[in-house]
């Protein structure tokens, strides 16, 4: 386990017949309540992850969707995503073209300013919330994309993930560490892997 005095991330793994460290998953424990550390997974599965967003998706979420969506697809916290602005995904007002990576995005807690790829994954995403919503981002170009909260969001989260039986520590935070836990397992063996995680 590792510790920055904030939080406490424990790392499962094993040693292979070189003598190489190969991690399995991270955890952390991210908060106190009641004197307590509660700790939350990130998703097991990627079919984990899909059934929730299908929930959503079939519920006509499409907000809570995309949030979803764009917290793993981008690695962000919840808040840094809900205040995400069309302008911070687009090039120009015609938005007809992506930015490769959100320039402006500062992060709530920590102040820092950080520039996370927009991703394949992330376009599609917004390409289908597009379609099943009718918006027009050009109409509100320097507006936010999101027009719900934390609180919203998070319940619309505990009500999929309790509809669709998932019986592990889940909360908005899994979303972050999916992303985190995907991108170290796919860039593990290159020397950058801590700087593509932090975006």
């Amino acid at each position: 386990s590792f510790t920055d005095s904030v939080k406490l991330v424990y790392v499962k793994g094993f040693r292979d017949a070189d003598g190489n460290v190969e991690v399995v998953n991270v955890t952390s424990q991210n908060r106190i309540t009641n004197g307590e550390a509660t700790k939350v997974d990130p998703f097991h599965t990627y079919d984990d992850l899909e059934a929730v967003l299908n929930y959503l998706a079939i519920k006509n979420q499409w907000n809570h969707w995309l949030a979803c969506r764009l917290m793993v697809g981008l690695g962000r916290r919840s808040g840094d995503t809900l205040n995400l602005r069309w302008c911070d995904i687009y090039k120009d007002k015609e938005c007809t073209k992506y930015l490769d990576k959100c320039i402006k995005l500062k992060e709530e807690k920590t102040g820092k300013v950080i520039a996370p790829h927009i991703t394949e994954y992330v376009q599609l995403s917004i390409e289908e919330y597009l379609r099943h919503t009718g918006i027009k981002p050009c109409d509100n170009y320097t507006g936010k994309i999101f027009a719900v909260g934390v609180p919203a969001v998070r319940s619309a989260v505990k009500k999929a993930v309790d509809a669709v039986g998932i019986d592990y520590p889940v909360s908005l935070h899994s979303f972050r560490k999916t992303y985190g836990n995907w991108t170290y397992k796919i860039h593990r063996n290159e020397g950058i892997c801590l700087e593509i995680i932090r975006g």
